[in-house]
């Protein structure tokens, strides 16, 4: 047998678990919204494209960032050195990994934010 402070203890923090859930996914789908749109916005066409092809390239395949820079080109059409360029930017912002300096050779992957902003933005790549 419970007792009334017993049940309403178990409720009301029952109820403030749930809140604190709400406010916390309400939080993170608005820093995911904020993240998208800043992206949309201060990314160039070109980022945008490389992104988009790097993901496509890189969900069925396994290339340095050497080898999908020249995928990339290819299937874009972008200049191999501007797709260079644009791959160290987009590494630099986190949105893909890969070999450095210190770790040549270590294979491209897009990361979790990547692969998010490249599915929400569903740039046109030809292929």
């Amino acid at each position: 047998m419970k007792f009334a402070h017993e049940v309403n203890g178990f409720s009301s923090e029952r109820a403030t678990q749930c809140e604190n859930e709400r406010v916390f996914l309400s939080s993170f789908e608005t820093l995911l919204n904020t993240f998208l749109r800043l992206a949309e916005v201060k990314l160039s066409g070109t980022q945008k494209a490389v992104l988009c092809m790097s993901a496509r390239v890189l969900k069925f395949h396994s290339y340095t960032i050497t080898s999908l820079a020249d995928q990339v080109s290819r299937r874009t059409g972008i200049p191999y050195s501007t797709v260079k360029w644009n791959l160290r930017t987009l590494m630099s912002m986190g949105l893909i990994t890969g070999g450095t300096e210190m770790n040549k050779g270590a294979l491209a992957k897009m990361t979790g934010p990547g692969t998010m902003l490249a599915e929400h933005l569903q740039v046109p790549c030809d292929e």
